[in-house]
């Protein structure tokens, strides 16, 4: 019987991860899910203090063969005492038996997994081409974001920041800059936005938040990942903008509109699985992925660290 592994935050780290692998498993998730080899059920929340929440995601893959849940906090307030806003564990199980396989701590996974569905996106919907990048929010979505549009887009030449706190912007664009990019540091969110082929939003929930970010400001034929729920943008003039607005899971994903957790832009015109298909093509107009993660990204990139660590011999084992 395969030892029930334990893999830390740490043991993760230990194992190198990058940008690529996320991608490549992510990839492949939309690929099972068009074809029809996934499950997944809605996810299932409680209210704690605030507008913080605590949520389970839950889901299954034909390949590998697993089933797995996220349990996973988002806490506004974390960051003023020196911690994540958003923590929590992956549980893989073997698909035929069970039998759990793996326990992972979730940051990384999540992260990584979130900003490898903005590169797989900005791939089919971003201008080719495309040398300069606007980021609102400086966290740790802004830095796994702009590692995988790097992957998506190697052309970046320049990337427009803006955000709340100083010190996580100085941080963003130290790493911007080490990376060989031009950093441009703004206090006004529309001159992050106008002029820029992709914008990638990421500000986290705060009480008595508002948005204010206006669609508007785009250029023509830029590509929007709004990783934030859409939280950023004024929902009125959203739809009239954008040419195609794609998600990954129509159905989760209307669940949350209906639920008033997502920004109500009309109706999708596909998911990510469309993208790889060929079923939606990039036209000339603006584009935006507006979507509210699905745990078969976690669970596709859970499997491959898993595969990485027990082939490196990382990891605790645990007893039964």
């Amino acid at each position: 019987m395969m030892p029930l592994l334990y893999l830390s935050s740490d043991a993760i780290a230990a194992l190198r991860p990058d940008a690529r692998l996320a991608r490549e498993a992510v990839e492949e998730a939309f690929r099972l899910k068009a074809a029809g080899r996934t499950r997944m059920a809605p996810k299932t929340s409680v209210a704690l203090e605030g507008s913080d929440v605590a949520m389970a995601m839950v889901g299954m893959l034909a390949e590998p063969a697993v089933a797995g849940v996220k349990w996973v906090g988002v806490c506004a307030q974390n960051p003023a005492a020196g911690l994540a806003s958003i923590n929590g564990v992956i549980v893989l199980s073997d698909a035929a038996t069970g039998l759990p396989r793996v326990i992972l701590d979730a940051g990384w996974i999540t992260a990584t997994r979130t900003a490898a569905c903005s590169g797989l996106a900005a791939t089919y919907l971003a201008d080719p081409n495309s040398t300069t990048a606007g980021f609102i929010g400086c966290g740790a979505q802004a830095h796994a974001n702009l590692d995988a549009l790097r992957l998506a887009l190697p052309g970046l030449e320049r990337v427009r920041i803006f955000g709340r706190g100083e010190a996580s912007r100085a941080r963003f664009a130290a790493r911007v800059t080490d990376l060989g990019l031009r950093a441009e540091i703004t206090s006004d969110p529309q001159e992050a936005v106008r002029g820029m082929d992709v914008v990638v939003s990421s500000v986290p929930p705060a009480p008595q938040f508002r948005s204010f970010l206006d669609p508007r400001w785009l250029k023509e034929g830029a590509f929007v990942s709004a990783v934030d729920l859409g939280r950023s943008w004024h929902q009125a003039p959203w739809r009239g903008v954008f040419e195609l607005v794609i998600t990954d899971d129509t159905e989760q994903s209307e669940a949350l509109i209906s639920q008033g957790k997502l920004l109500d832009g009309g109706p999708f015109d596909g998911e990510i699985g469309d993208l790889l298909t060929g079923k939606i093509r990039r036209g000339g107009g603006a584009s935006a992925l507006l979507f509210a993660g699905t745990p078969l990204c976690d669970l596709a990139l859970a499997a491959r660290i898993e595969s990485l660590a027990r082939a490196s011999g990382l990891g605790l084992e645990l007893p039964r």
